[in-house]
Parts: C-alpha cells; sequence; structure tokens
C-alpha cells in the first residue's frame, strides 16, 4: 500500500506562483505542474535537529533520511499553515504559526526528474522551529522512524552515504549552507524513535547499546519502561507517564 494520496488536490501556479487552477496529485506529478511545498525544521533545546525516515510504503524516496516535516500545500493553503498542518499530522507536534521562524530564505523553485515516476516542480519556503521539547507521536503510514542529530553529525551522515536521504534533503540542507552550522554540539547522544508507539500514549525510544556510557547534553532524566529495551526521555514523555 502506497501512503500518498494519488488524489489528493493541489493548487496549480504560474511561473510567478500565483494559483491558476487545481489539479489532482497525480497529473501534478506525471506532467511537471509547477505547485507549492513547504519545509520545516524541528530543533531540540540542545539545537539537534530532527530528522524523519520516509516510511517504505512512500512511492518517492521510501526509508529515505529526510527534513524534519516536508509537505505539499492543500488548496487555498499559506505556506505557515502548510507547515503547521504537517508538523500535526506527521510529527503529532502541535504548534501555532506565530511558532515558526521563517521563511528562512526566499520563496524558490525546487525540480525533482525521475523519468518514468515523477516529475515534481515545487515552490518551496522554509520554516523553523527552535527548542522543542514537546511531545513526539509519528504517523506510521507517513514515518518509519525519527531522530535527533547534531547538524555536524547530519552533514558527515549526508556525505558519507548521499544515498541514504531525500534530493530535497541535500538541496535545502545546502541552500540554507547547513544554517550556517551556528548551533552548539552537544556531546553523541544517539538514540533512534520508532513509529508505531511502544503502547498508547507512548513513543518509544530505542536505546543505543553504550547509552549508559554517554552523556545526557540536555540533563534529561532517563526512565525505564519495563523490560529495559526503551527509554523515555523525561522532558517528551511527560504526559506518557500518566497513560
Amino acid at each position: 500500500m502506497v501512503a500518498d494520496n494519488e488524489s489528493e488536490l493541489f493548487d496549480v501556479v504560474d511561473n510567478n506562483n500565483v494559483v491558476i487552477g487545481q489539479e489532482h496529485r497525480s497529473k501534478v506529478h506525471a506532467t511537471g505542474l509547477l505547485h507549492r511545498a513547504v519545509y520545516c525544521f524541528v530543533f531540540s533545546p540542545c539545537g539537534e535537529l530532527l530528522l524523519q525516515r520516509r516510511s517504505p510504503r512512500k512511492k518517492i524516496g521510501p526509508l529515505q533520511w529526510d527534513l524534519s516535516v516536508a509537505e505539499h500545500l492543500q488548496p487555498g493553503e499559506t505556506y505557515k499553515q502548510g507547515a503547521a498542518r504537517g508538523l500535526q499530522e506527521e510529527l503529532g507536534i502541535a504548534v501555532s504559526e506565530s511558532r515558526l521562524q521563517g521563511p528562512l530564505t526566499p520563496t524558490h523553485l525546487r525540480r525533482l526528474d525521475i523519468p518514468g515516476l515523477i516529475h515534481d516542480y515545487e515552490f518551496v519556503e522554509s520554516y523553523r522551529i527552535d527548542g522543542w521539547d514537546g511531545a513526539i507521536t509519528a504517523d506510521p503510514e507517513e514515518v518509519d522512524e525519527v531522530r535527533y542529530v547534531t547538524l555536524a553529525d547530519a552533514r558527515r551522515e549526508a556525505a558519507a552515504a548521499p544515498d541514504h536521504f531525500t534530493d530535497w534533503f541535500h538541496g535545502e540542507m545546502s541552500a540554507l549552507n547547513w544554517f550556517g552550522m551556528t548551533h552548539p554540539e552537544p556531546p553523541d547522544r544517539s538514540f533512534v524513535l520508532s513509529a508505531p508507539a511502544l503502547a498508547p500514549g507512548y513513543v518509544a525510544l530505542q536505546a543505543s547499546e553504550r547509552f549508559e556510557q554517554r552523556q545526557n547534553s540536555c540533563q534529561e532524566k532517563l526512565s525505564w519502561v519495563p523490560g529495559g529495551k526503551y527509554f523515555r526521555l523525561g522532558s517528551l514523555y511527560e504526559q506518557g507517564l500518566a497513560a
């Protein structure tokens, strides 16, 4: 089963990003009609970037690592509205539009051409959220897993294994100069957040085998889930404790 809804309607725009009509996703991507998309970057209080790994059911880039959120705009939506909706739908992050910083760059055109599969031509804006310490509940239809990484580690990984990341991840991060590497680089704190959740009200974090040897740079408390295979990061799971 493919996660993408091919009958979903998009606004079609002209070369000046002015809406001229609507068309289904399938035709938009088959014929290269111009449309709109928005990217959002979620940063932890430590300055780590949240990455999502795309669902294996995705038509494009299955199981590739991606930006925190990459979302097509629905008809009539603004870029900020689309970013806020994408955060809620894909990651369970509910924020007001005022929390979104940006656009980070002027509206720009991104093209993805895969012969016989897709011609994706989008006018894009990017936004960011800093200091997110709330819960994350990934939609398993859209997201295979998520993780926080430092910008330095993300850059190294993308250079070492470019095929593990989406084309638009490479393009947008380069356009943003990897945010100038302005965020502090905390000690290594590896973990993977898997979807679906371990149990209702919980988001399960897969612990690194060596996690006991690692310093927690944000000083969140670790609390074990029975069985010892998963842990909760205190600042993310206060509401999960009552589930």
